[in-house]
């Protein structure tokens, strides 16, 4: 049996943080903590790693021939 009732705490969060994110759970913090936006990253864990690598890409200036 577990102490905290992990889904009862995501059902609080998902109240508590709906006005700050509308994809609440899916956000990122760019570049700062405060600065919360929503994520529309895919489902499958691979393709949100590329297109997640591709964000990072394009903020550090990367061109890949990859895409």
């Amino acid at each position: 049996m577990s102490l905290v009732d992990v889904e009862r705490l995501r059902q609080i969060a998902e109240v508590e943080f709906a006005d700050i994110v509308a994809t609440f759970p899916h956000h990122f913090h760019d570049g700062s903590e405060g600065n919360v936006v929503e994520s529309h990253l895919g489902e499958s864990p691979e393709g949100a790693l590329r297109e997640f690598l591709a964000f990072v890409r394009e903020r550090l200036g990367i061109v890949s021939g990859d895409d």
